[in-house]
C-alpha cells in the first residue's frame, strides 16, 4: 500500500447481487490491492483461525442515530467479529445517512 503497511483484503461475494464479486474485487484489483474473493459465510471461519485483523463493511442506509441497514449477512458478520474479538467498523458515506429516520 501507499503507507507501506502490508494489506490483504478478503472480499465477500455479497449475495444476492454479488456486489463484492463484481464491484469491490474489481476496485481492489484496479488499485493494486491484494485480495481474495470468498463466499459470504467464509469470513467467520477465517476469523476463528486468526486470519482477519479487522472487518470493514459499507452500509445501504444509516439512520439519524447511527443505526445501519445493510445486506442480510451483516448481522452474522458482526456476531462473528464480536465472538472472535475482531474489530468491526462500518464505512458510512454521508449520502447513506437518512436524517428523517430516527432509528
Amino acid at each position: 500500500t501507499e503507507a507501506g503497511i502490508p494489506v490483504h483484503v478478503y472480499v465477500d461475494e455479497t449475495r444476492p447481487r454479488n456486489q463484492g464479486a463484481q464491484l469491490t474485487a474489481w476496485e481492489m484489483a484496479g488499485h493494486g490491492v491484494p485480495h481474495t474473493l470468498i463466499v459470504d459465510n467464509a469470513g467467520g471461519h477465517l476469523m476463528q483461525h486468526g486470519d482477519i485483523d479487522m472487518v470493514i463493511l459499507g452500509t445501504d442506509r444509516t439512520t439519524a442515530n447511527g443505526d445501519v441497514c445493510n445486506k442480510i449477512g451483516t448481522y452474522l458478520k458482526a456476531l462473528a467479529a464480536a465472538d472472535n474479538e475482531v474489530p468491526f467498523y462500518v464505512a458510512r458515506p454521508s449520502p447513506t445517512i437518512d436524517w428523517t429516520v430516527a432509528d
